[in-house]
């Protein structure tokens, strides 16, 4: 490395930018192909969280600069989830504040790159489900070579077991309908409804219901924010009649792989974890622990409350659930008003939608429930902040032209 990257501050701040711009792409494909969260975790560390530590603590401290309100309201949650390790049963406050640094770090340098023009949500996209589909097909044969068709879909890399499959593969499959909703040319046409297919597949294959209710409603969003083809719409009728006769055909299967689950307990879960918050920390919550466990009347324990907003809720209390609302509502509030991020909101509403029935709070390590949150909250965040301060800076550049 040349001494010149320690001396110049302009010099080093170009290297890291072609540095990050790579590394992002890497870290979010990372999620598909990391063998374990541990990879996982050092790909970021690599790609994106010690080049940034290299830059963004010797820059002049600028909000606008950094994401703005949106990284601001995300790391008033963070940094309040990550007190509440304090008084935690089990205290481990060092391990959730490298975690708020993790997402303070990918939120503000999210803002500093999204500035300097380095996040291409197209090419992300693109990325994502061109790896999305080699993966798809490479977790199919070496799962079902082994395991019998009815078993739910587990994968060998960090989305193991059958509800991340499901989050991070209906995520794709929703970006692909999307891309093939926006196709104008019969080669694009062909190529992202072959990722669907590819993609869909390892969603049914979860058996992952959380994932067909995220499908089922926002995919109905996507077709009438993008389908202007009159093909495509008679298409979707052909694929709605074959679907229904093949539910119907198939009805009792269908039966027994989705239904005979029932609820999976989580009424239960649900209404002892609720009760227990209420009863004994409502206002600041019982503390997140590292390995926390939630240890019901009847002695079954779990890892978490099957519910991302209950579990904050149950671990950060009424402060730290009204936090994430804020900044929730704060993101889709100004997200909304940029039809061209349109895609990354359904991303997050997707991700919403799943972590109702799976998931620990929305802070926590790095794992596929961030690729379902953090990822699209901290890239729109990203996205809309730059925008709004080039657009100003775009209209103060002006004002001063007719000034003059």
């Amino acid at each position: 490395m040349s001494l010149e990257f320690f001396k110049n501050g302009q010099y080093r701040e170009q290297k890291i930018a072609a540095w990050v711009a790579v590394g992002l792409l890497v870290f979010i494909s990372a999620f598909l192909w990391a063998p374990s969260r541990d990879g996982l975790e050092a790909v970021y560390a690599l790609g994106l969280f010690i080049p940034l530590l290299c830059l963004l603590p010797w820059r002049k401290p600028s909000l606008a600069q950094y994401g703005g309100g949106f990284t601001l309201l995300g790391v008033v949650f963070a940094g309040y989830s990550a007190i509440t390790a304090f008084w935690a049963p089990h205290a481990d406050p060092g391990f959730f504040i490298l975690q708020f640094f993790i997402l303070a770090t990918w939120l503000c340098g999210l803002g500093w790159m999204a500035q300097r023009g380095l996040i291409d949500v197209a090419t992300i996209i693109k990325t994502l489900l061109l790896v999305g589909a080699v993966m798809s097909v490479i977790n199919l044969v070496v799962f079902y070579s082994v395991n019998p068709l009815v078993e739910r879909l587990e994968g060998w890399s960090v989305t193991r077991n059958p509800n991340h499959i499901g989050s991070v593969y209906g995520v794709l499959t929703l970006l692909a309908y999307i891309e093939w909703l926006r196709a104008t040319t019969l080669k694009q046409s062909v190529y992202y409804l072959c990722c669907i297919a590819l993609l869909v597949i390892s969603v049914l294959a979860s058996q992952s219901r959380a994932a067909f209710v995220g499908l089922v409603v926002l995919m109905p969003v996507a077709a009438m924010l993008y389908c202007r083809s009159s093909r495509k719409w008679l298409l979707h009728f052909a694929v709605l009649l074959v679907l229904a006769a093949v539910v119907y055909v198939m009805r009792d299967q269908v039966q027994e792989l989705l239904l005979a689950r029932g609820i999976s307990l989580r009424d239960v879960i649900w209404a002892e974890v609720f009760a227990r918050g209420v009863q004994e920390h409502a206002i600041w919550g019982l503390g997140l622990e590292k390995e926390g466990r939630i240890v019901l009347s009847d002695g079954a324990v779990y890892n978490h409350a099957h519910n991302a907003w209950l579990d904050m809720f149950y671990r950060t209390g009424v402060v730290g659930l009204v936090l994430s609302v804020v900044y929730v509502g704060y993101l889709l509030r100004h997200a909304l008003g940029c039809r061209e991020f349109y895609p990354l909101v359904l991303w997050f509403i997707f991700g919403c939608i799943y972590s109702m029935v799976d998931s620990r709070g929305f802070f926590w390590q790095i794992d596929p429930k961030w690729f379902c949150i953090w990822l699209p909250a901290g890239l729109l965040g990203a996205l809309i902040s730059a925008q709004r301060n080039n657009l100003f800076a775009a209209q103060s550049a002006a004002g001063e032209q007719d000034n003059s």
